[in-house]
């Protein structure tokens, strides 16, 4: 494996958009040549809800809010998020449904 990699991420085949069509979604884990960190573009449109949730065994996942708002359940919990928060879901946790306020990236 190469010690470093560089893809950019708009570049990558949107995947998502096909089947739903207010969601972009671009996962970058095997451009990178990665085995443990996965890196996806997620864009919503307004008012649009991921209605999948999941959960990883091997790796953690974190979101960053580039652009606009949401909200997303964590524990129960509908927690607001702004530009530039940052959310960390741990191992074996399940990865919420989420929602776009403000077009979201």
């Amino acid at each position: 494996m190469e010690t470093y990699a560089i893809v950019n991420l708009k570049e990558i085949e949107d995947s998502v958009s096909a089947r739903v069509p207010e969601i972009e979604g671009r996962f970058g884990r095997s451009h990178l040549g990665s085995e443990h960190l996965g890196v996806t573009y997620l864009r919503y449109a307004p008012d649009v809800r991921s209605s999948s949730a999941h959960s990883h065994r091997e790796q953690e996942e974190a979101y960053v809010v580039v652009r606009g708002s949401g909200r997303i359940r964590l524990d129960d919990e509908v927690r607001e998020l702004r530009q530039w928060d940052v959310v960390r879901i741990g191992l074996r946790s399940s990865v919420p449904s989420r929602r776009a306020t403000k077009g979201s990236r």
